[in-house]
């Protein structure tokens, strides 16, 4: 599987913030054994020592079964030798081009790479290429990992829609059981572990549901509604 984030600097930051998150993606993985490979730069290799110690917590306390997890480094100038993890960078790119040059044209403007979208955009493109991609075996990355494959609805990024607010709990008919039932928002992406689309609300929050309503063609895309997205 193929995963990508945007983080605000190269290497392990003061909060742990990217540590957490390759601790993360390896807890949604489900790997008990695992080896950390980074280049030779002081900086990537404090991030594996700091992601090992946050893999270690998190992964241990959910599995007793943990058998290895160690680090190694690439070879001194020698980028070949993560061959694999070339691969997966250049089709990271190569998707994350296409889906916003597509965008750009559908709203008629530039974005640009500094605008919060291309966070948003990054993490689409990873679980796009893990959902739909077919390898050799003739499965995709998310079928080997969790069993089946991608169940939800695709639809397109930045796309406009009306979300449903949940049948239960709080957000269930905050303005009364009078009010309406669909609201309008921006499709984000998806999240990975609740089965949820990731919707960009009108005042400026991000927020998981479970029902979304596609709009019709013409009106899936708005440049206005796009440049108020804060969010990241």
């Amino acid at each position: 599987a193929v995963f990508a984030h945007a983080i605000p600097v190269k290497g392990d930051d003061g909060e742990h913030y990217v540590a957490d998150l390759i601790a993360s993606d390896v807890s949604l993985m489900g790997h008990v054994k695992l080896i950390i490979k980074t280049g030779n730069e002081p900086a990537l290799r404090a991030l594996a020592s700091a992601s090992l110690e946050k893999v270690r917590c998190q992964i241990g306390h959910e599995d007793s079964t943990v058998e290895k997890i160690s680090s190694e480094q690439s070879a001194a100038y020698e980028s070949a030798s993560n061959g694999g993890i070339e691969c997966g960078i250049r089709a990271v790119r190569g998707l994350f081009r296409t889906i916003k040059r597509c965008t750009e044209k559908r709203i008629g403007q530039e974005v640009p790479a500094t605008h919060p979208i291309s966070a948003w955009l990054l993490e689409h493109v990873c679980l796009i290429l893990n959902a739909r991609m077919v390898s050799e075996d003739g499965k995709t990355a998310w079928k080997r990992l969790r069993g089946r494959d991608f169940g939800q609805r695709l639809i397109g990024f930045l796309e406009s829609v009306f979300y449903k607010q949940p049948p239960k709990g709080p957000q269930h008919d905050v303005n009364g059981n009078m009010s309406a039932r669909m609201f309008p928002g921006i499709f984000l992406g998806y999240h990975h572990t609740s089965n949820c689309y990731r919707v960009a609300t009108a005042d400026g929050n991000v927020i998981k549901i479970r029902s979304v309503l596609r709009r019709p063609f013409a009106d899936r895309w708005c440049a206005e509604s796009i440049k108020s997205i804060q969010a990241t």
